[in-house]
């Protein structure tokens, strides 16, 4: 191949500086703000009210190690309280050397208590601010603030940064199919229904035995061996304090913990993490998770999920209104294990197996349907899949679908399919 003089030229250059690069490569001026990661990394909103008066509380997650996966010895929980959201934010600038931009954020946390206040407040900051990540991930923290949510999480030896990652990006975990980002939380807000989900995260214990969480060295661990030697034999009070010392000690991660339902912009409840497998089924196509059965002789069998597919059809009354919806639900799954003692997959047994995971599905489908009519929000989308088939119908009922919805009736069909099974026998 022939070099032009151009393409020689260019080759002579991309050389040149090349060398002149690497000979002062340690003289060139990088961002520090890029290699040290001193910067946030998760931010916490809490409205409360101290004495009638109402205080915003902003929390940030911070720490040298930034996006680091092993541990949370590096990190801390900064706080600060002010009566209006600009003012804290300016509060928080003041008081600390880390680099406070909410473009540096990765993940929001919302605590309970304020999104089912109201989250004016919150959406109108992050909608007006230049600087905002609108990828950034949204959860609401279950029956506590954000900054307790914190507070918790960081006691274990898990990586707060690396436990979120994994709940985001496991496909094993039906989380991972309900992701949302500030921006679709601005869409909720401010769509005409105004309804939606949020992922919800909870404080459960952490998995790693950790003797030492929260407790003094060796020195002081000998000094409560000989007191508690001493006290033998004390009062219900003593005991009382210690409980509450060993309760300190626990250690805290966190887990997902469904998803809250927001409607006129308020957390008007929870779809526990037992239902989102329905919903993941109705408004998707779940290809992860498990179904358990246990038959009428007590045993337990799993069966894999592959795949899931669901139709919606309505039926009209003579005005056009729909009264009534069929969900057409397909489960498509593999055998996976059984506590049978005997031969189970018989010709008269499967018809009962794929019985009993319809009815598992179907009884799910129920209660989240329930859940929806409930707080009167249309999270499964009834009402886009009757505007996507009947248009016409749908632009004459607009205003009223509200008031529709809650007196809908639902006819739930559910098959499944056994893909793939294998002679189990039993267990000798």
């Amino acid at each position: 191949m022939r070099f032009t003089k151009f393409g020689a030229k260019f080759l002579v250059i991309g050389t040149f500086l090349f060398i002149l690069a690497y000979s002062y490569r340690d003289s060139i001026p990088v961002p520090t703000e890029l290699t040290t990661l001193d910067l946030v990394t998760a931010g916490g909103v809490d409205i409360s009210e101290e004495n009638e008066k109402e205080f915003f509380s902003l929390s940030y997650l911070s720490g040298e190690s930034g996006g680091s996966a092993v541990g949370n010895e590096d990190k801390d929980v900064i706080n600060v309280k002010s009566h209006t959201f600009s003012s804290a934010i300016e509060q928080m600038q003041s008081v600390t050397n880390r680099t406070m931009k909410d473009s540096h954020l990765d993940y929001i946390l919302i605590g309970e208590e304020t999104a089912r206040g109201n989250l004016s407040y919150f959406i109108q900051h992050y909608a007006r601010s230049p600087s905002v990540r609108f990828d950034a991930h949204i959860f609401i923290t279950k029956s506590m603030s954000a900054e307790e949510f914190f507070e918790k999480a960081l006691t274990s030896d898990i990586s707060v940064n690396a436990r979120v990652d994994t709940i985001l990006r496991d496909r094993t975990q039906i989380s991972s199919f309900v992701k949302r980002n500030l921006k679709d939380l601005l869409q909720i807000y401010y769509s005409k229904e105004k309804t939606g989900l949020i992922p919800v995260l909870e404080i459960v214990e952490s998995p790693i035995d950790d003797d030492g969480a929260g407790r003094g060295n060796d020195e002081d661990e000998d000094e409560m061996d000989e007191n508690s030697e001493e006290d033998e034999g004390g009062d219900e009070e003593d005991e009382a304090a210690n409980d509450d010392i060993s309760d300190d000690a626990k250690a805290y991660t966190f887990a997902f913990g469904g998803l809250g339902i927001i409607k006129d912009g308020k957390l008007v409840g929870f779809i526990e993490k037992e239902l989102v497998r329905a919903y993941v089924i109705l408004t998707q196509n779940l290809t992860t998770g498990t179904i358990e059965v246990t038959d009428e002789d007590g045993v337990l069998s799993t069966f894999g999920i592959k795949s899931t597919n669901r139709k919606i059809s309505f039926q009209t009354d003579e005005r056009g209104i729909p009264v009534k919806v069929r969900l057409d639900i397909g489960v498509d799954v593999n055998f996976n294990e059984t506590l049978a003692h005997e031969q189970i997959l018989t010709d008269e047994n499967i018809p009962i197996l794929n019985e009993l995971k319809n009815e598992a599905v179907k009884s799910e489908i129920e209660l989240l349907i329930a859940k929806s009519k409930e707080t009167g929000a249309d999270f499964i989308g009834i009402g886009d899949a009757f505007a996507m088939r009947h248009p016409y119908k749908f632009h004459h009922i607009r205003d009223d679908w509200r008031e529709i919805f809650l007196d809908l009736e639902y006819d739930i069909y559910v098959g499944s399919t056994l893909l793939r099974y294998f002679n189990i026998n039993a267990y000798n």
